[in-house]
């Protein structure tokens, strides 16, 4: 639960912003609900009780003060008595099925990519105890396409995967580990504009909830049911838009990052993923012919 005060920390230090640190004090209830009380409560009701609790948590940053008590102990005392208060609204909804921390991610679970690598003839491994090793070691432009696949898909690689590579490609472990380091920095601020992405969509699906929750209480007639009604539709949409945007964004590093770090001709890359790609059309028309 110290994670709460790296939180606070981070939130202090301006690291993080304001809607960010909500965002996750959100999640540490949601993992941790028996901290809070709330060992009894079923999945459904606890994702309700975030919607209500959403727009208290800004308050409670504001109005803690570090010279009183650590912020765990504070947040901890402020989300329990809120429960309480929730508690004695009887605030229920039983059309919640996502929970706040994995919704997006459920939906994008079939999202994937594989990169194919055509190699001029497949090599032979000879299965020894502490490393992997090729009866014929690849030639030098094998290893440089080995290389350039697993760095433009650097995000999706194993510990184990990084250990294999260097041994593959013929070169020092610690010299395949330094381009991973240098595409992670040359990445920093991609990464950065992802997660701020990730954090807008739990944001508006929250929001979203909201609005349904007060639809379900109202009626149709009532004078406020058309202004709710449209700021639902609003936040649907929008939701639908980062959702889109979330789909497509590229987490690969661009052929310049690869080359820059590998220090290779501009273009090379370039070729490398054209023939790749000149071979999955291939494969796929050999699938279905009435691609041809």
């Amino acid at each position: 639960m110290l994670i709460v005060n790296k939180i606070y920390g981070h939130y202090q230090n301006q690291e993080i912003s304001k809607e960010e640190a909500v965002s996750r004090l959100l999640a540490e209830i949601f993992k941790s609900p028996r901290y809070y009380c709330m060992e009894t409560l079923p999945e459904d009701e606890i994702s309700n009780f975030l919607i209500w609790i959403h727009n208290h948590i800004p308050k409670i940053l504001e109005n803690y003060k570090s010279s009183c008590t650590s912020f765990l102990t504070y947040y901890t005392s402020s989300v329990r008595l809120r429960y309480k208060s929730w508690k004695r609204l009887n605030i229920k909804n039983k059309h919640f099925q996502d929970i706040l921390d994995n919704h997006h991610y459920l939906e994008y679970a079939e999202q994937g990519e594989t990169e194919v690598i055509v190699r001029e003839k497949q090599p032979e491994y000879t299965p020894t105890t502490n490393s992997v090793t090729l009866k014929e070691p690849l030639s030098k432009k094998q290893a440089t396409t080995l290389l350039v696949l697993s760095l433009k898909s650097y995000h999706l690689l194993t510990n184990k995967v990084i250990e294999t590579i260097p041994l593959l490609a013929g070169i020092p472990a610690h010299d395949f580990h330094k381009y991973i380091k240098l595409i992670e920095e040359k990445m920093s601020d991609k990464l950065d504009i992802f997660k701020k992405l990730e954090n807008r969509i739990n944001m508006s699906y929250i929001r979203c909830q909201q609005y349904a929750l007060e639809l379900s209480q109202m009626t149709s007639e009532c004078c406020q049911y058309d202004i709710v009604l449209r700021r639902y539709e609003n936040q649907k949409k929008k939701l639908k838009q980062l959702r889109q945007r979330h789909r497509e964004f590229n987490l690969r590093p661009s052929n310049k990052m690869v080359e820059e770090v590998l220090n290779l001709p501009v273009g090379t890359i370039r070729r490398i993923m054209a023939k790749a790609d000149k071979s999955v059309d291939q494969i796929r028309n050999l699938l279905d012919p009435q691609n041809q």
